[in-house]
């Protein structure tokens, strides 16, 4: 952020605000051509920050330059118009005293308050995984992901602000948000085209006088769908530890199979907005498009193998659409759940 000493510079975060009695002691010419720099532009508590005066009319290069930090001098010297700090923790107050003895003009001073504050941003999308399942649901192409900005700020007296008084303004890819933005606006949901690339989100929260700031990016990618098969056993049901891979022996006469769809965009496995196809051997099994699980036979102890096939598809979504093979070899003997 860059901002010009003719604005009179109090900084909260790297916000501006005039102090007329600063104003009205520095030459216009002065005030129009220098300027401040804060590097990021809202720091973030313990965190280095790089303050950088620059000046399109003066030269600064030639001018006695004094830093000071909440009363104490920490830099000075001729052309010194750059000082590295390092902010101090939530709430607490850094006050920057820059003072200039320009060698062709008056001397004047301008003050940078800086007061970091906290602030998480967190996604979750629509995705679908099933139940213990451990990890983050991921956001997949064309699905609906939402954002919650969870700021904790420390008000001027020591008391936590509540995140229902802040106000949010929310950027997609650099563009305002300006309808989904505002008072208490701390959420954003958005939905995945079906061509798009990853997405950058920001948010910058800040108190009613703006006197108190914190911002933060976060950039998320659409991720592919996929579809699992797990054998479901008459005792424990669903053996969601192992998966169905490559190759499965059916040791028995008869074994059912329960599909899963990951990171499609529902709520229940079961939804009619997804559809299962089933085949073997390459050739549809004429079952309900609804049916997420299939059981197989061998009543006659015939030794053989097939292939089994399922997709799952979103209805109206040809992004998320993930499909799942194995070998089912029956008249075989096979290791159980217990892997004897």
């Amino acid at each position: 952020m860059i901002l010009s000493f003719l604005l009179g510079i109090f900084f909260t975060v790297a916000n501006a605000q005039t102090d007329e009695s600063i104003l009205n002691a520095i030459p216009d010419v002065i005030q129009e051509q220098v300027d401040v720099t804060l590097d990021p532009q809202v720091p973030p508590p313990n965190s280095s920050v790089t303050i950088t005066l620059d000046s399109y009319g003066n030269n600064l290069d030639a001018a006695l330059i004094k830093w000071s930090l909440n009363g104490k001098v920490v830099q000075t010297g001729t052309g010194d118009k750059v000082l590295k700090m390092t902010t101090g923790n939530a709430g607490e107050v850094s006050k920057i005293v820059v003072s200039l003895i320009p060698n062709d003009g008056p001397p004047f001073s301008q003050t940078i308050t800086i007061i970091p504050e906290n602030l998480d941003l967190l996604w979750q999308s629509d995705g679908y995984v099933p139940p213990f399942y451990q990890g983050k649901a991921l956001y997949p192409s064309q699905g609906k992901i939402t954002f919650l900005a969870m700021p904790d700020f420390i008000g001027p007296d020591g008391t936590p602000i509540p995140a229902k008084n802040l106000i949010y303004k929310w950027t997609k890819d650099n563009t305002v948000l300006g309808s989904l933005s505002g008072y208490g606006k701390n959420t954003l949901t958005l939905t995945g085209e079906a061509i798009a690339g990853s997405t950058q989100v920001q948010v910058n929260v800040q108190n009613q006088d703006g006197s108190i700031q914190a911002s933060k990016v976060i950039e998320v990618g659409p991720s592919d769908t996929e579809t699992l098969i797990y054998q479901t056993n008459s005792l424990l049901g669903v053996l969601f530890n192992k998966a169905v891979m490559a190759d499965f022996n059916l040791n028995g006469k008869e074994g059912t199979f329960e599909a899963y769809p990951y990171f499609f965009s529902t709520d229940t496995r079961n939804n009619s907005s997804l559809s299962y196809n089933w085949s073997m051997n390459n050739t549809a099994i004429n079952v309900p498009s609804t049916q997420d699980n299939m059981t197989f036979r061998n009543d006659n102890g015939s030794t053989g193998n097939s292939v089994v096939s399922v997709e799952i598809s979103a209805i109206g979504k040809i992004l998320q659409s993930a499909s799942k093979s194995f070998n089912l070899n029956f008249g075989q003997s096979s290791k159980n759940f217990f892997g004897f």
